[in-house]
């Protein structure tokens, strides 16, 4: 993680330093807890488990949320142990709770990608939709100091591959 240290620290400083704006943190709060807990994931997949006619999508939208949350919070973050910024850059505020999980990837930006990534392919119509609240998601979680630049890059890599994983996986059962 250290070649990126440098990269990551200075995305961090610049926001801080350039972008932070009282509208801004209200707005980057609002679309940071959508994610949280992949809770908007997670009711989308309920409403379309319960209905009969998209059981199915519901299942490997389920399906890919578990799967990227075992590999993302229950292994890669337990190797990498990845500190988070307002952990390694001492005058670094935050505006949302402080998340004690380790930073490495980004679990939010992970379940958003599993979700948006099985959706996409399951609903062209919301494709576009899905990425860019994905998208935004993963950038909020920089904006408010809980994520670096390459947690929220490898959540989003780590959130498509459960989703074309989930997907391969359901066309054999």
């Amino acid at each position: 993680m250290k070649p990126f240290l440098k990269i990551d620290n200075y995305i961090i400083k610049f926001i801080n330093s350039r972008i932070h704006r009282p509208i801004l943190d209200r707005i980057m709060r609002s679309i940071t807890g959508l994610g949280d807990l992949g809770a908007m994931w997670i009711v989308i997949a309920v409403f379309l488990f319960i209905r009969p006619h998209t059981r199915r999508q519901g299942e490997i939208v389920i399906f890919s949320l578990v799967l990227c949350s075992i590999l993302g919070e229950g292994i890669i973050k337990r190797i990498f142990q990845r500190q988070r910024p307002f952990q390694g850059i001492a005058t670094l505020e935050t505006i949302i709770k402080r998340p004690m999980t380790y930073s490495f990837p980004s679990g939010h930006t992970a379940s958003s990608f599993a979700a948006a990534g099985v959706l996409g392919v399951l609903f062209p119509s919301v494709k576009i939709v899905a990425y860019i609240l994905a998208s935004l998601i993963g950038i909020s979680r920089v904006y408010l100091n809980v994520h670096y630049s390459t947690d929220v890059f490898a959540g989003a890599l780590l959130g498509f591959v459960c989703s074309k994983i989930s997907l391969y996986v359901f066309t054999f059962i």
